[in-house]
């Protein structure tokens, strides 16, 4: 199956669950929301993808909201159990390995947001502070502020995050490469020094440098 199929797949996944947890939308109006035919390509589609049927999924998430969980210093231990990284397949595992080299990294699991017993990726922190992840299909969460996120943005080095509560406060890259990899690997870089207390000017520096590319 190709990537781009694998990736409107995603998307599809991504927005279905967004409606779903904030809309009050019935499973028929949102499959026609989405481009479905008939509701039960859209069933079959997402209980494969989430292991829960649509309804399942709106039940389970009565407790949470959408918005908070999505707040770039989410602690680890409210995402689910905190257990090892998994190894990622492909060259995520290049940017995975060169993270952990770095001190005060915490890596571990990150579980599904909508299904906390579905291993979707790899979780990295400093300290208390979110760093970001990266998914097993290779796409990297950024969890930035607006002042580093927008500059990412505006020079093309990373992408819009579609859930976030405003611009700039994560950004998304896809790792499909080596050459990928290294770009991840400087992005996480930029913001682990952030967190580490550089100060915003400095890395905004290295950006007009072009060190990104």
């Amino acid at each position: 199956m190709c990537h781009r199929f694998l990736n409107l797949e995603a998307k599809l996944i991504g927005k279905a669950k967004e409606q779903l947890a904030t809309k009050e939308l019935s499973v028929g109006e949102l499959s026609a929301a989405l481009g479905f035919g008939h509701s039960q390509g859209f069933r079959k589609l997402f209980n494969t993808k989430t292991d829960l049927s649509p309804g399942a999924f709106r039940n389970s998430f009565n407790c949470y909201c959408f918005s908070d969980l999505l707040l770039p210093h989410m602690k680890l231990a409210a995402k689910g159990p905190i257990q090892p990284a998994p190894t990622l397949a492909g060259p995520g595992q290049q940017t995975a390995d060169a993270i952990r080299s770095w001190p005060d990294i915490i890596s571990a699991t990150h579980w599904d947001l909508f299904n906390r017993t579905r291993v979707d990726g790899a979780d990295f922190y400093v300290g208390e502070a979110e760093l970001g992840h990266i998914h097993l299909n290779g796409e990297v969460h950024l969890a930035t502020t607006p002042g580093l996120g927008l500059p990412l943005l505006a020079q093309g080095l990373a992408s819009p995050f579609p859930y976030g509560q405003g611009p700039g406060d994560w950004v998304v890259f896809r790792i499909r490469t080596a050459a990928d990899a290294d770009h991840a690997t400087w992005l996480f870089r930029l913001n682990y020094e952030r967190l580490q207390g550089q100060p915003l000017d400095v890395l905004l520096e290295r950006l007009q440098a072009g060190n990104g590319r």
